[in-house]
Parts: structure tokens; C-alpha cells; sequence
């Protein structure tokens, strides 16, 4: 095979894109674990079929901490699409997350309208502490309850509940909400 594409005047492709193909120096395939294999604290989550503005800090915050506490979640675009860094307290709360959920969908109440479906595609990162310096809707360190300065998303979610209805509410649309301090 090198050699036919190495005299072809047409270069190898797979699945339309262009690729390299050259004899290789090793003696043998070894099958190395990848970063993505090996159980950590952090998960790289992939989410398919989405633009970046359509799953919010807070959507994502509210799927993952149900397997535990959520300390911190970046978000950002890549080649792969739209993607975010979850970090949990220990490898044991992140491997569950990434077990019920890899490959599964966000549900489609947490959703735009206009959003038909979008799958997570889990692995794990070679991060072991995340470095957010700064919040903003596209990264959020949370902190836990009771310390001096917490995140809304960090309560628990009666406390949350009693805050809706406590303090009066204007929605500026369906999925977001913005609170008037009295």
C-alpha cells in the first residue's frame, strides 16, 4: 500500500481527508493506555450536536452533580466541537458520572427549542486540578456550602427552590432567569 500512494498521483484518503501512510520503525503494535483510559478526578466531556451557547455552566452543573460535588467546570470549542472540563472530588464520583452517562443525551427539557438531540461523549483528562482564573459563563469554580463566599450552583437544591420563591423573579426567557434583590 505505501508504495502504490507513494507513485499515485492521487493522495490516500479516509473519509475525505487526506492522509499520510509510511512504514513504521517499530517491530510491534503496543497498545498503550491513552490519558482518556485512566480513571481521574476530571472528565473531558464532548457535546455532539450542539453550538456552544446552547448548554449553559448551569445545565451542565445540574446533569453531572447528581453523582456528587462539582468543584469546577471550564467550557471551550475545539476541532472536536464544543467540549467542557468537569473536576469532581475524587476519581470514584467522576468514574460514575462518566459511566451513567457517557453516550447518553442531556434531557431535552434542560435543552433549547431548537436543539433535537446532543450526546455526551465522556473520557477522562489528564487534569487533576483545574485552573479557572476567572468566572464567567464559560467557567465557574464552585465552592461548598457553608464557606465564606458560595456559588448558587453549589446549594443544595431545596435551597435553591426556596430562593425562587422567596425572591421575585423576572424571566427574560424560557431556560434563564434573573433575580431582584429587595
Amino acid at each position: 500500500m505505501v508504495s502504490y500512494y507513494a507513485s499515485s498521483s492521487e493522495p490516500a484518503q479516509i473519509r475525505g481527508k487526506t492522509v499520510y501512510i509510511q512504514y513504521s520503525n517499530r517491530h510491534e503494535i503496543v497498545n498503550n493506555k491513552s490519558p482518556g483510559d485512566t480513571p481521574g478526578n476530571v472528565l473531558l466531556v464532548t457535546i455532539e450536536g450542539v453550538e456552544p451557547n446552547d448548554v449553559t455552566i448551569e445545565t451542565i452543573h445540574l446533569v453531572f452533580s447528581a453523582f456528587g460535588f462539582v468543584h469546577k467546570i471550564a467550557t471551550f470549542e475545539k476541532a472536536a466541537g464544543f467540549q467542557a472540563l468537569i473536576q469532581f472530588t475524587d476519581a470514584e464520583t467522576a468514574s460514575s458520572a462518566r459511566n451513567a452517562l457517557d453516550g447518553r443525551s442531556i434531557p431535552r427539557y434542560l435543552l433549547p427549542d431548537h436543539v433535537t438531540s446532543c450526546y455526551l461523549r465522556i473520557s477522562y483528562s489528564a487534569h487533576t486540578d483545574l485552573n479557572i482564573k476567572f468566572q464567567s459563563h464559560r467557567s465557574r469554580v464552585l465552592v461548598k456550602p457553608g464557606s465564606q463566599h458560595t456559588d448558587v450552583l453549589s446549594w443544595p437544591l431545596s435551597n435553591f427552590l426556596n430562593l425562587l420563591t422567596t425572591v421575585p423573579c423576572i424571566f427574560k426567557s424560557h431556560y434563564s432567569c434573573s433575580c431582584l434583590y429587595v
